[in-house]
């Protein structure tokens, strides 16, 4: 019993994580659209590319980064990719190169002060979501 509670709150947690990132991702890109830029954005934009990065990156490389949990970044993964494949057209392939343009997007917007449109950052809402 006590090794399926262990299990449990390490799910939840970790689910809870990337959510909170993703959550936190689509507020920077809110507060984006209103025209701040502050550190609270460029923070809130930074919990996103986190997010993407963890999508992005090969389980191998997880399991030796100093900053990633690898058993988050697994269930991350997993439990997203079942979420897909239940709900959705797209497979996590196409959730991948989606991950990438959006990390390469939010990357552009913190470091170079790019301009997007209100449609681009929609969708990038909408990936978060």
């Amino acid at each position: 019993m006590n090794d399926e509670m262990v299990v449990l709150t390490e799910n939840v947690g970790g689910n809870l994580k990337w959510s909170s990132m993703a959550d936190n991702a689509s507020f920077g890109l809110e507060y984006y659209l209103l025209g701040r830029e502050d550190q609270t954005t460029d923070d809130l934009l930074q919990e996103g590319v986190k997010f993407c990065h963890l999508l992005v990156t090969d389980d191998s490389d997880l399991k030796t980064s100093p900053n990633i949990n690898g058993l988050e970044a697994y269930l991350m993964k997993s439990t997203l990719s079942n979420s897909i494949e239940k709900s959705s057209d797209k497979t996590p392939d196409d959730i991948i190169e989606a991950a990438k343009n959006v990390k390469e997007s939010l990357l552009q917007v913190i470091n170079k002060r790019k301009k997007l449109s209100e449609d681009e950052t929609r969708k990038m809402q909408n990936f978060f979501n």
